[in-house]
Protein backbone atom coordinates (compact mmCIF):
# COMPACT_ATOMS: atom_id res chain seq x y z
CA UNK A 1 0.00 0.00 0.00
CA UNK A 2 2.92 2.10 1.00
CA UNK A 3 4.58 1.68 -2.22
CA UNK A 4 1.09 2.42 -4.40
CA UNK A 5 0.90 5.66 -2.67
CA UNK A 6 4.50 6.67 -3.12
CA UNK A 7 4.31 5.86 -6.68
CA UNK A 8 1.05 8.10 -6.88
CA UNK A 9 2.61 10.56 -5.20
CA UNK A 10 5.96 10.42 -7.63
CA UNK A 11 3.42 10.59 -10.73
CA UNK A 12 1.46 13.26 -9.50
CA UNK A 13 4.81 15.40 -9.05
CA UNK A 14 6.24 14.72 -12.79
CA UNK A 15 2.98 15.44 -14.23
CA UNK A 16 2.98 18.86 -12.52
CA UNK A 17 6.03 19.79 -12.92
CA UNK A 18 5.54 18.57 -16.47
CA UNK A 19 2.65 20.96 -16.65
CA UNK A 20 4.63 23.96 -14.97
CA UNK A 21 7.25 23.88 -17.51
CA UNK A 22 4.63 24.83 -20.39
CA UNK A 23 3.10 27.67 -18.58
CA UNK A 24 -0.37 26.29 -18.11
CA UNK A 25 -2.45 22.75 -18.55
CA UNK A 26 -2.83 23.95 -22.14
CA UNK A 27 0.70 24.10 -23.03
CA UNK A 28 1.63 27.34 -24.79
CA UNK A 29 4.87 25.60 -26.50
CA UNK A 30 3.30 26.40 -29.32
CA UNK A 31 3.25 30.29 -28.90
CA UNK A 32 6.86 30.46 -28.56
CA UNK A 33 7.23 29.60 -24.53
CA UNK A 34 6.93 33.53 -23.45
CA UNK A 35 3.88 34.65 -25.17
CA UNK A 36 2.84 35.94 -22.21
CA UNK A 37 5.95 39.06 -22.13
CA UNK A 38 5.24 39.30 -25.83
CA UNK A 39 2.04 39.81 -26.09
CA UNK A 40 1.61 43.65 -26.68
CA UNK A 41 4.92 43.61 -28.82
CA UNK A 42 3.72 40.66 -31.27
CA UNK A 43 1.76 42.00 -34.39
CA UNK A 44 0.58 39.40 -36.18
CA UNK A 45 0.78 39.95 -40.15
CA UNK A 46 3.41 42.54 -39.97
CA UNK A 47 7.04 41.60 -41.46
CA UNK A 48 10.24 42.77 -39.22
CA UNK A 49 10.91 46.03 -40.57
CA UNK A 50 7.55 47.73 -40.31
CA UNK A 51 7.29 45.91 -37.10
CA UNK A 52 10.69 47.84 -35.94
CA UNK A 53 9.45 51.14 -37.43
CA UNK A 54 5.82 50.48 -35.37
CA UNK A 55 7.80 50.32 -32.19
CA UNK A 56 10.31 53.34 -32.88
CA UNK A 57 6.89 55.67 -33.90
CA UNK A 58 5.04 54.35 -30.37
CA UNK A 59 8.30 55.20 -28.47
CA UNK A 60 8.54 58.58 -30.23
CA UNK A 61 4.52 59.35 -29.56
CA UNK A 62 5.48 58.27 -25.82
CA UNK A 63 8.39 60.17 -25.35
CA UNK A 64 6.72 63.72 -26.94
CA UNK A 65 3.09 63.18 -25.60
CA UNK A 66 4.04 62.39 -22.02
CA UNK A 67 3.37 65.06 -20.25
CA UNK A 68 -0.64 65.33 -22.37
CA UNK A 69 -0.90 61.45 -21.77
CA UNK A 70 0.13 61.68 -17.78
CA UNK A 71 -2.32 64.97 -17.72
CA UNK A 72 -5.39 62.88 -18.60
CA UNK A 73 -4.45 59.52 -16.66
CA UNK A 74 -5.01 62.20 -13.63
CA UNK A 75 -7.62 63.56 -15.22
CA UNK A 76 -9.42 59.82 -15.77
CA UNK A 77 -8.36 58.43 -12.32
CA UNK A 78 -9.84 61.42 -10.56
CA UNK A 79 -13.30 60.91 -12.69
CA UNK A 80 -13.17 56.87 -11.99
CA UNK A 81 -12.78 57.71 -8.49
CA UNK A 82 -16.71 59.73 -8.52
CA UNK A 83 -17.70 56.59 -10.41
CA UNK A 84 -16.31 54.39 -7.55
CA UNK A 85 -18.20 56.65 -5.09
CA UNK A 86 -21.89 57.22 -6.67
CA UNK A 87 -21.12 52.90 -7.01
CA UNK A 88 -20.94 52.93 -3.32
CA UNK A 89 -23.76 55.64 -3.15
CA UNK A 90 -25.93 53.37 -4.86
CA UNK A 91 -25.01 49.73 -2.87
CA UNK A 92 -25.51 52.05 0.43
CA UNK A 93 -28.93 53.10 -0.72
CA UNK A 94 -30.21 50.06 -2.09
CA UNK A 95 -29.49 48.27 0.94
CA UNK A 96 -32.17 49.78 2.59
CA UNK A 97 -35.12 48.72 3.41
CA UNK A 98 -37.03 51.12 0.83
CA UNK A 99 -34.16 52.65 -1.53
CA UNK A 100 -35.22 56.10 -3.39
CA UNK A 101 -34.91 54.83 -7.21
CA UNK A 102 -34.94 58.44 -8.19
CA UNK A 103 -31.56 58.66 -6.20
CA UNK A 104 -30.24 55.22 -8.06
CA UNK A 105 -31.45 56.24 -11.51
CA UNK A 106 -29.66 59.71 -11.05
CA UNK A 107 -26.21 58.39 -9.74
CA UNK A 108 -26.48 55.94 -12.79
CA UNK A 109 -27.10 58.38 -15.29
CA UNK A 110 -24.36 60.67 -13.63
CA UNK A 111 -21.99 58.04 -13.95
CA UNK A 112 -23.04 57.41 -17.72
CA UNK A 113 -21.91 60.82 -18.17
CA UNK A 114 -18.68 60.33 -16.26
CA UNK A 115 -17.75 57.40 -18.66
CA UNK A 116 -18.54 59.67 -22.12
CA UNK A 117 -16.15 62.14 -20.43
CA UNK A 118 -13.32 59.68 -20.09
CA UNK A 119 -14.20 58.54 -23.78
CA UNK A 120 -13.97 62.09 -24.50
CA UNK A 121 -10.72 62.48 -23.38
CA UNK A 122 -9.07 59.63 -24.72
CA UNK A 123 -10.75 59.74 -28.01
CA UNK A 124 -8.96 64.18 -27.96
CA UNK A 125 -5.41 62.39 -26.51
CA UNK A 126 -5.72 59.56 -29.86
CA UNK A 127 -6.61 63.01 -32.02
CA UNK A 128 -4.45 65.72 -30.97
CA UNK A 129 -1.47 62.71 -31.80
CA UNK A 130 -2.64 61.59 -34.95
CA UNK A 131 -2.95 65.35 -35.66
CA UNK A 132 1.29 65.45 -35.19
CA UNK A 133 1.91 62.81 -37.37
CA UNK A 134 3.03 62.84 -41.13
CA UNK A 135 0.70 60.93 -43.58
CA UNK A 136 3.33 58.73 -43.84
CA UNK A 137 3.54 57.90 -39.92
CA UNK A 138 -0.42 57.96 -39.85
CA UNK A 139 -0.43 55.04 -42.66
CA UNK A 140 1.96 52.92 -40.67
CA UNK A 141 0.05 53.39 -37.35
CA UNK A 142 -3.18 52.58 -39.06
CA UNK A 143 -6.71 53.08 -38.22
CA UNK A 144 -6.83 50.66 -35.34
CA UNK A 145 -4.89 53.36 -33.87
CA UNK A 146 -7.91 55.11 -32.82
CA UNK A 147 -10.49 52.67 -32.33
CA UNK A 148 -10.69 51.10 -28.92
CA UNK A 149 -9.35 47.40 -28.16
CA UNK A 150 -11.59 44.96 -27.64
CA UNK A 151 -11.81 43.35 -24.45
CA UNK A 152 -11.78 39.95 -23.67
CA UNK A 153 -10.78 37.15 -26.21
CA UNK A 154 -13.27 34.86 -26.39
CA UNK A 155 -15.01 33.99 -29.57
CA UNK A 156 -18.17 36.80 -28.90
CA UNK A 157 -15.62 39.64 -28.33
CA UNK A 158 -13.76 39.20 -31.49
CA UNK A 159 -16.50 38.84 -33.37
CA UNK A 160 -17.94 42.08 -32.37
CA UNK A 161 -20.19 41.06 -29.26
CA UNK A 162 -23.66 39.00 -29.57
CA UNK A 163 -25.67 39.46 -32.93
Amino acid sequence: MKKMMSLLVVAMMFLGLTFAQTGNFRGNRAKGGNYRQDRGKMMIGTNAPIRDEIIKLHEKIKTEFSDLMAKNRIAIEKLQLKIKSNNITIKEEMLKSSPSWSKVKSLMKTNEKIHAEIANIKIDEKITILKSLTPEERKLLGSRYLHHKRKGNSKRARKGGRR
